[in-house]
């Protein structure tokens, strides 16, 4: 205790008075990194809760150091502060909680006003932090002038950035905050009792401006009371500007935070100096500053880009990941926290001026400005050129309101070089693109092709995405990407959110989007009122609303991404996802809402994916949860997705952990590659009852798994873990829940996702001994064997596609084998006859479908009609049926002069997109490409055609790529080369013709048309050259089979 106590004191009281300072700094930061996570970590970061914190923060701060008084704080009044700050950070996490418990006294609907929710943040705020920020500023030591306003703000600032480090690898928030509030406890214990000699003490200067320091006029004021808005307004766009480099986590944004308050610290350090009066004028130099450093980040933000990409590809330690991607965040805001800095001072003249009353309004209009930008959703793209223009205003109004001084050689270079650069911003603002941050940054795809040395120029194009819309909300950018003609894909700051279909018909749902949905609606057995937590991309909206549920409440907290839905999915096709009578779309943050009072529900839905990112952390708490089972109906069920495909077993177990600290039963369902559903429900009842089985069946439940291109009884097979299994997985690890106030997902999550290493299988060899599958907890079933032979039909469906993927007809035979070798049948019923036996009703529409087959198929001219009827029998979903009927329908609407081209089109892009991923046929891509090209009315727009042309020529690429696989080559390799070959050269004339009128550029276009040469054309004409060189008997230049009549 002793050796503590000595190494405490020496580090805050010592004789140097730069350590006292620095080290004050340090456990000041430390504290203020707690306090504001303990508040992010319950009220969660939407834009009204992170602008209350930062106003109660600035306030508190602004109140303590303005009430100082001039005499030195004695050791008593020291102590008291010093022991009141310790004891409120360690109280501080319960006071919060209770801030957020008292909204269940106020109807949900307060929380969804912005501004409401800011004034409610803001009490909250005021109450719980501004009071240990009040006290705190009142300790920060005093000395020579600014100098030691300087040294303190950079112990704070290397708290904010080793804190965080620190963090991601041990211990949590928690545990930081008692820390502090110790070493600070018995530093000032020590400082109480230790009696020093009056002559070793530091004299104490006063605290007001020296005599003879002269204040700013009040024009001097408001000068630099406007540049020092147009510096926090600055600073909002540079932080949309880096957001897009780096994904969002905790350590970007203490980083960030760092970045500020050392630049804050170094500007007041050179405004203290005696020779910054003979630079520029502190106004002077942080309006050019400002002005021309946010248009050299414009000029700048390719090479930024390619720094990022650089760092992600090519650096795999973790130890140099975490620093190099905060140092690429929070660098950019240095500059303008150092003019920011430098506004701090109230005498150029006098190095002993006080910083307070000028750092005060600094840091009050610069906050201001910051949250002006952020509130006004301005885009960064948009910001460029007038801050480059209110720079040099401001900079000339601050020149003549200074006198119009004479400056030095150097002043006036520096000055010259600032102007160039801001004029510049009218040439190269558009190199500032998101789009492109987003396109390269957060791609397994591109990070490989980066390092195995593609063109860069190449990168942006190595598939068929386009970017169809983009919006900023919050400082947030999102942008839509069209993929495979009708699929859109939501990126947040360029991280892959959710996916949607526009057409199902054309292509298919994500599973990850839409089972958790099924699966809630499902498994309870009678769901009536669902609340959603997260738009997505509207198709788990769109699931829903084929339930028969009464009610669907969607909450999502961006209000970007409900217009990107409103403005883009349903225009391009996606229903009536939205309008539905029963759906109530409410813009409000998650962990409010949860928090106020609402009704009862019976199934709650969360589509949160991202777990590492900052906004979504405070959603896997035990607090949220224990607010979420309140908002449960007594048999109510939750349904959570976890995405863990970047993560190893330890983020997967303590997500267990903290769900199963809240309800009693929780089970997981690996609904996608590397992405669970978490089902929880508050009893110990069986979470599958005797009339599941039947549920799964349902009309409903087929239609919306027929999207995905799933049958029914997947649903049984998909893999599982047991509530048992999962208490199994969580005793074996040392995995604890997770807190709030803890913030264990907030930091350790993005390192964990940033770790290179086997991740997918250190998490197999954790579940593996505990997988199971639905069908097992239901018991013996007689029913499951009617479900064991409907998997059988998945397995031949699959094995049809994969084994003769250009012979799709082969399905014929096994569907009559069916018929044949094991029918079905049950008793029945009739009217005037009793109880008789009759063909199952599925072995008797597959009866009835061959004979609506075989009728279409023997006419020489297929009517619409004919189609149209067999087209029928694709729902309810058939494993031997639906997928191969559109094949079909689509070489009867070939044959048909009646049949519209855009009908047979959809029908084509359905048996190319719903394939398998082992589907290796090329016949079906070539005649799409090839009615794509020879019948503009195919698609009903450029658009349209141009982004299925691409799309088919990425599958082309794809499936060439899995024939090269083989070991064998095809009978009809050179068939399929030579129409490859000619489809692809059409497919590509044709996009040449179409570029300008979609609003592709010719760049762009030119860079997309190298990668297709240099992936597919020169691949396939390789091979070409290859095939010639065997002998004939090797190879058919044509099929030796033709497609069997259909009887």
């Amino acid at each position: 205790m002793n050796r503590l106590g000595t190494f405490a004191a020496t580090t805050l009281r010592g004789p140097n008075p730069r350590v006292n300072a620095f080290a004050f700094g340090g456990l000041a930061g430390s504290f203020l990194l707690a306090w504001v996570w303990f508040f992010l970590g319950e009220w969660g970061v939407s834009l009204p809760v992170t602008s209350a914190v930062l106003l109660a923060i600035v306030a508190g701060f602004l109140g303590g150091v303005r009430s100082r008084s001039e005499e030195p704080v004695d050791r008593a009044t020291h102590l008291w502060k010093t022991v009141f700050v310790a004891a409120w950070s360690v109280a501080l996490p319960g006071l919060i909680a209770m801030t957020l418990a008292s909204l269940m006294w106020l109807p949900a609907i307060v929380v969804t006003n912005d501004a409401m929710t800011f004034l409610l943040a803001f009490f909250a705020a005021a109450l719980t932090l501004s009071p240990p920020v009040f006290v705190l500023a009142g300790l920060i030591p005093e000395g020579r002038g600014a100098a030691r306003w300087g040294v303190a703000f950079q112990g704070a600032a290397a708290a904010f950035l080793l804190a965080p480090l620190l963090l991601a690898f041990r211990f949590d928030v928690l545990v930081l905050s008692w820390s502090a509030a110790g070493v600070a406890t018995v530093a000032a214990l020590w400082r109480f009792f230790k009696k020093r000699e009056q002559s070793r003490q530091e004299p104490a200067e006063p605290l007001a401006e020296p005599p003879g320091t002269q204040t700013l006029s009040p024009v001097a004021r408001i000068e630099r009371g406007l540049v020092a808005l147009l510096a926090g307004a600055a600073v909002a766009v540079v932080v949309q500007m880096t957001a897009q480099l780096v994904a969002s986590a905790a350590f970007v944004m203490y980083g960030q935070i760092a970045a500020m308050v050392s630049g804050v610290g170094c500007g007041i350090a050179i405004a203290a100096r005696r020779w910054s009066g003979e630079q520029l004028g502190a106004g002077v130099g942080t309006a050019l500053l400002t002005g021309s450093w946010v248009s050299l980040l414009a000029l700048a933000y390719p090479w930024l880009i390619e720094t990022s990409l650089s760092i992600s590809a090519y650096v795999s330690q973790l130890w140099l990941l975490l620093p190099l991607r905060t140092l690429l965040a929070a660098a950019p805001l240095f500059p303008i926290a150092v003019g920011l800095g430098r506004l701090a001072t109230t005498s150029r003249e006098d190095r002993g001026a006080s910083t307070r009353p000028a750092l005060t309004e600094a840091l009050i209009c610069g906050s201001i400005g910051f949250l002006v930008i952020r509130w006004a959703n301005v885009d960064a793209r948009d910001a460029v050129a007038p801050f480059a223009v209110s720079g040099l205003v401001l900079a000339l109004a601050s020149w003549v309101v200074s006198g119009r001084p004479r400056l030095s050689r150097p002043a006036w270079s520096a000055a010259g070089a600032a102007i160039v650069l801001a004029c510049g911003c009218f040439f190269w603002s558009e190199s500032y693109a998101p789009a492109r941050a987003a396109r390269l940054l957060f791609s397994t795809q591109i990070f490989l092709a980066h390092r195995d040395g593609a063109e860069p120029e190449h990168l942006p194009f190595l598939d068929e995405g386009r970017l169809v819309a983009d919006a900023v909300s919050d400082g947030t950018v999102w942008t839509v990407w069209k993929h495979h003609g009708s699929q859109l894909q939501f990126r947040q700051n360029g991280v892959p959110r959710h996916i949607t279909s526009l057409d199902p018909v054309r292509c298919p749902e994500s599973s990850s989007e839409v089972m958790p949905a099924v699966l809630g609606l499902t498994v309870h057995p009678q769901p009536r009122r669902v609340l959603m937590f997260g738009l997505g991309g509207t198709s788990p909206l769109a699931a829903c609303t084929e339930f028969p549920v009464e009610q669907i409440t969607c909450v999502e907290g961006d209000d970007a991404l409900v217009d990107a839905a409103r403005d883009v999915v349903l225009p391009l096709g996606a229903g009536r996802r939205l309008s539905d009578a029963r759906v109530k779309v409410i813009e409000a943050a998650p962990e409010l809402f949860a928090a106020a009072r609402h009704e009862a529900y019976d199934v709650i839905i969360l589509n949160e994916n991202q777990p590492a990112l900052l906004h979504a952390t405070p959603r896997f708490s035990t607090a949220h949860y224990s607010r979420l089972s309140s908002a449960l109906a007594d048999d109510g069920l939750l349904c959570q997705r976890f995405q863990f495909v970047d993560f190893g077993p330890e983020p997967l177990q303590e997500a267990v952990a903290t769900l199963r600290a809240v309800f009693p039963q929780v089970v997981a369902v690996e609904t996608a590659p590397g992405e669970f559903t978490f089902l929880a429900k508050k009893t110990d009842a069986p979470l599958l009852d005797a009339d599941f089985l039947a549920r799964a069946q349902r009309p409903q439940v087929r239609r919306v798994m027929g999207r995905i291109g799933w049958d029914w009884s997947v649903l049984l097979t998909l893999a599982a873990l047991s509530d048992e299994a999962l208490d199994e997985i969580t005793a074996s690890s040392r995995s604890t829940r997770s807190l709030a106030a803890g913030g264990r997902p907030a930091f350790r999550l993005p390192a964990e996702m940033m770790r290179w290493a086997p991740k997918r299988a250190e998490v197999q060899e954790v579940l593996a001994p505990h997988h199971s599958r639905m069908a097992t907890w239901l018991g013996e079933l007689p029913q499951l064997r009617d479900v064991s032979k409907r998997l059988d039909d998945v397995t031949e469906q699959q094995r049809v596609i994969s084994e003769q993927p250009d012979q799709f007809w082969a399905y014929r035979a096994t569907l009559k084998s069916r018929l044949q070798d094991r029918p079905r049948s049950m008793i029945k019923q009739v009217a005037h006859e009793g109880l008789v036996r009759r063909l199952h009703p599925e072995d008797e529409r597959r009866k009835q479908y061959l004979v609506a087959l075989g009728e279409a198929a023997r006419q020489e001219n297929p009517d619409v009609a004919s189609i149209n009827r067999l087209l029928q029998f694709a729902d309810p979903y058939d494993p031997l049926v639906s997928f191969f009927v559109y094949g079909e329908a689509a070489q009867l609407a070939a044959r048909s002069r009646d049949a519209r081209p855009d009908i047979e089109l959809a029908l084509r892009l359905h048996t190319i997109n719903f394939s398998t991923g082992g589907d290796r046929s090329i016949e079906n891509v070539v005649e799409a490409v090839e009615l794509l090209v020879d019948e503009p009315r195919s698609a009903e727009g450029a658009s349209e055609r141009w982004d299925a042309l691409n799309a088919l020529l990425n599958v082309m690429r794809e499936r060439w790529n899995l024939r090269a696989m083989q070991a064998r080559n095809s009978r009809y390799a050179a068939s399929d080369v030579e129409k490859s070959l000619a489809a692809a050269k059409a497919a590509m004339s044709c996009m040449d013709g179409l570029a300008s009128e979609v609003g592709v550029a010719d760049a762009d276009w030119q860079a997309r048309r190298d990668v297709l040469q240099t992936y597919l054309i020169r691949p396939l004409r390789t091979y070409r050259s290859s095939l010639t060189e065997r002998k004939p008997s090797e190879t058919a230049l044509v099929p030796e089979s033709e497609e069997p009549p259909a009887e």
